[in-house]
């Protein structure tokens, strides 16, 4: 692992300009091992991300992302002044380039990604978890990730995560995979979505 990303997790903090920041709002460790894990198992080539902050799961995410030879981590945050310190971060783990940083809202990122025919293998869900901003962004997430391909959502004990995923694992073209972290879920594309238009099985 990163020798920059194990000092921050240690340490609990980094410093930016002669200031010591202190991380939080970010992922515990576990969740970041969960996440190099993932990766390392099913090699994604191009990954995205909803959230930065302090850069803390994108620097796990890039850091498993090239070790696999994966070529490209994009991360969608709006106007934050904490993301310059993920992006900072993410300099310092040598990542810069390896990246993408887009500067909006994901409802009106992701379908451009969509439009410009992005395609993806792997997508950390962290942004805003109201329930309707979860199911508009997994809308667009399902028609740029490739088959195979995972999606993991963090904070699954918010009720609105929990609702979402729930309804999200009915699809005939998705499977849970097992998580031993109770604040994520992971699921699989196996297929292209073939439901009908009344296809309606939430219980």
């Amino acid at each position: 692992m990163n020798e920059y990303l194990k000092k921050v997790m240690y340490d609990n903090k980094f410093n930016y300009e002669n200031e010591v920041i202190h991380v939080k709002d970010a992922i515990p460790s576990d969740v970041g091992e969960m996440l190099h894990e993932l990766i390392l198992e099913h090699k994604p080539k191009v990954s995205l991300e909803l959230g930065l902050c302090h850069g803390i799961s994108s620097m796990y995410i890039c850091d498993a992302l090239k070790e696999v030879g994966g070529e490209k981590h994009h991360i969608i945050d709006p106007g934050l002044e904490v993301n310059k310190y993920g992006l900072y971060n993410l300099d310092q783990c040598g990542l810069k380039g390896f990246y993408q940083h887009y500067d909006d809202v994901s409802e009106s990122r992701l379908p451009i990604m969509w439009k410009e025919g992005l395609k993806v293998d792997f997508v950390f869900l962290d942004g805003w978890q109201t329930l309707d901003q979860l199911m508009l962004d997994f809308f667009y997430i399902d028609k740029i990730l490739n088959i195979g391909g995972i999606v993991t959502f963090d904070d699954c004990e918010m009720q609105s995560v929990k609702s979402a995923v729930r309804y999200f694992i009915q699809y005939p073209s998705y499977e849970e995979l097992f998580s031993y972290i109770y604040r994520c879920r992971s699921i699989k594309k196996i297929s292209e979505d073939n439901r009908s238009w009344d296809w309606h099985t939430i219980k």
